[in-house]
């Protein structure tokens, strides 16, 4: 069947609405919030992965301490903070400490960044404000976007009332086919707009702040299981690949594996008032989109656990229609048995022939003995935990959820309750492939993760980040079982030994074994060796690929940008992909027509004061020169250069996607050019 990609590129509504952070000041009378006067955002994603650089204009009105906050994904990787303040840019640098926060080693969030979630990126600034101050604040961030039921999302969040996004920028590029774009391109078009077969780029002005996400998506259809991979092979050293491995687009009944649910509901004490709805709408929801073939029992409990039925019933509308109306019975009174209540739902499984499940809903307010629970799991049970309420205790079901090779998803607020159910149950409630094993011939790769491989479910991907010791081709098989039994796929996957390629791949890398390692440390006593040794490692590999962890954080240490974000190597070169170093407040850059077809004008618009010197250089998307266009230094500041489409020979360029590196002083900017003929 043949492939294909629609865009989809919203923006939801037009509600005034302030994308991305805050400025939070302290002062000696109180705490302020301080919103942007100007935002300009870039996003960039190659395949799945996204990088988004964020640039805020803040105006300070009162003298105090600076915080700066962003809504971060729980899925997205600071690369770069970076700010300019009394016409000197500033970098953030990377320290270890051993009492950072998650949240980027800023403090506990104040009121003033009520509604970042529960990951936001939070900075201090060394220096306090002055009123009457500007400060302009950039921040970097690289994440790997998720493909659910062949569509893969990019969202920028949206914080609070008023203003514009000044500019939007949005480049995307794929190795696979983009069709019927203008077709399904629902923001309006622009002079400039490109859309070809792989690559799609827009840029829009003056956009109303919306009160959704500004947000694109791609649609992919492909037949049976195919696997993408992104990878890159910096000089003197082993080799970095993510692995996307999907299944394929349209499933029959007979392929997806039955499944044995049991729903596990507190209705404790602590679970009164909105959070006894929020399990109710859960289970609800799950029951109500079963399958024909699963099985499935429902417990309550809270002092006592209380089972619907002794074992497993088939899931006929008669018994769905009874479970429902005992789950809308459940009212909250009690104390809170998780312990027993799980080691209940785990002994009514009494083998794995099919994919054995456990929904837990709570709010996992009291103790639980973890390595009891995975000694009563003797059948390869998966625990799904729904964490509900504003004060979930999200590590001990994080914990639950991982060593039971499940997953988690906590529902804070009741506004959008539905939307976080379907998004977990839906992912969870067709596999086609369970407990995959990986091999790889030859046998180069290594420190792959997640260290245990989940089930393939429709719609879902396969995702896996390793290291390689040898680039060139290579065989992944994935062996499991399916509905008629063991199962093997094979897949090519071409590991390269280009350095210039994926820079982004080795943070990724680096994020998922953190992870990883940080799940290894909770098994662990605190300050054992074993549990120092993966500290030490979290440490240098945080330091090494500038990420915030418990232990490594972005400080303000004073001094002005050297180009070094602190992240070694690769840190630099993953500011942003292909915009690296982007001032983008105040060095414009145009080249018209694009598409080229034989020649364009380039105007570049240099800051008033800034260095003068000037090198412009055409790259292909390997990241080579092809030809270096202008070197020097002009004498205005409003710079035109005529270009003509040719190589240094004078052949014509292929046509296709090429980048145009601009180097203003110190700062590189790249900008993206197409060729047609």
């Amino acid at each position: 069947m043949k492939r294909y990609i629609m865009i989809l590129v919203l923006l939801l509504g037009w509600n005034t609405m302030q994308a991305s952070g805050l400025l939070e000041v302290k002062g000696r009378s109180g705490l302020w919030s301080v919103p942007d006067s100007g935002l300009r955002v870039q996003t960039t994603i190659r395949e799945q992965v996204a990088v988004t650089t964020v640039l805020q204009r803040f105006r300070v009105m009162n003298d105090g301490r600076m915080r700066y906050g962003f809504p971060l994904s729980d899925k997205a990787t600071v690369t770069s903070i970076r700010w300019r303040t009394g016409g000197t840019w500033y970098a953030g640098t990377m320290h270890t400490s051993d009492t950072v926060a998650p949240n980027g080693g800023g403090g506990a969030p104040s009121w003033i960044f009520d509604g970042f979630g529960t990951s936001p990126f939070i900075f201090p600034f060394r220096d306090s404000a002055h009123a009457g101050d500007t400060i302009d604040v950039e921040l970097t961030y690289v994440e790997l976007l998720s493909l659910t039921d062949g569509r893969i999302t990019y969202a920028l969040p949206v914080i609070q009332e008023s203003g514009l996004v000044d500019e939007w920028t949005l480049d995307i590029r794929s190795e696979r086919r983009i069709a019927d774009a203008m077709e399904h391109a629902d923001i309006g078009n622009g002079s400039d707009d490109v859309f070809t077969d792989r690559t799609v780029r827009i840029v829009r002005h003056d956009v109303p702040r919306e009160k959704g996400r500004i947000s694109c998506e791609f649609r992919l259809e492909s037949d049976g299981l195919r696997m993408n991979v992104l990878s890159t092979k910096p000089a003197d050293e082993d080799g970095y690949a993510i692995m996307l491995a999907e299944p394929a687009s349209r499933i029959e009944d007979g392929d997806i594996l039955s499944k044995r649910f049991t729903f596990v509901l507190d209705v404790s004490g602590s679970m009164s008032g909105a959070k006894i709805g929020q399990a109710r709408e859960a289970a609800i929801y799950c029951l109500q989109h079963l399958n024909v073939r699963d099985k499935v029992n429902v417990i309550t409990f809270s002092s006592a656990v209380r089972p619907w039925k002794t074992e497993h019933v088939d899931a006929t509308p008669q018994a769905v229609e009874q479970a429902i109306a005992y789950v809308q019975k459940a009212e909250a009174d009690g104390g809170t048995n998780i312990m027993g209540a799980l080691v209940a739902a785990l002994q009514q499984y009494r083998n794995a022939d099919d994919v054995n499940v456990i929904v837990f809903l709570t709010d996992g307010q009291a103790t639980v003995d973890q390595q009891a629970i995975v000694n009563a799991n003797r059948f390869q049970t998966r625990i799904f935990v729904f964490g509900v309420g504003d004060n979930v205790d999200e590590p001990l079901l994080t914990d639950l959820a991982t060593r039971n090779n499940g997953g988690i998803e906590i529902i804070r607020t009741v506004g959008n309750t539905l939307d976080r159910i379907a998004a977990l149950y839906n992912h969870i409630r067709n596999p086609i492939v369970k407990n995959p094993i990986l091999s790889f011939t030859p046998d180069v790769v290594y420190d792959v993760h997640p260290l245990v491989v989940p089930d393939v479910y429709e719609g879902e991907q396969i995702v896996l980040a390793g290291r390689y010791s040898q680039p060139g081709e290579n065989t992944v098989t994935v062996r499991g079982t399916d509905t008629r039994g063991p199962v093997e796929h094979t897949f090519a996957a071409r590991l390269t030994d280009d350095s210039t390629m994926n820079l982004f791949v080795p943070k990724l890398w680096a994020r998922f074994r953190i992870t990883d390692l940080l799940v290894l440390m909770e098994k662990e006593v605190k300050d054992s060796d074993r549990w120092k040794e993966w500290r030490d490692e979290i440490i240098r590999l945080g330091l090494r690929h500038a990420i915030v962890t418990p232990f490594t954080t972005y400080e303000d240490n004073g001094q002005p940008d050297d180009g070094n974000d602190g992240g070694g190597d690769d840190g630099g070169q993953v500011l942003s992909v292909e915009e690296q170093g982007s001032d983008i407040i105040t060095t414009s850059f145009v080249c018209r027509p694009n598409p080229v077809s034989t020649e364009a004008t380039l105007s570049l618009v240099l800051p008033e004061g800034f260095e003068r010197h000037v090198t412009i250089e055409l790259m292909d998307l390997a990241g080579r020169t092809v030809r270096t266009l202008y070197e020097g230094s002009p004498m205005e500041s409003e710079f035109v250069l005529q270009w003509q489409a040719v190589h240094t020979d004078g052949l014509p360029l292929s046509p296709g996607v090429y980048f145009l590196r601009v180097r203003v002083g110190s700062i590189v900017h790249h900008f993206h050019v197409h060729v047609v003929r």
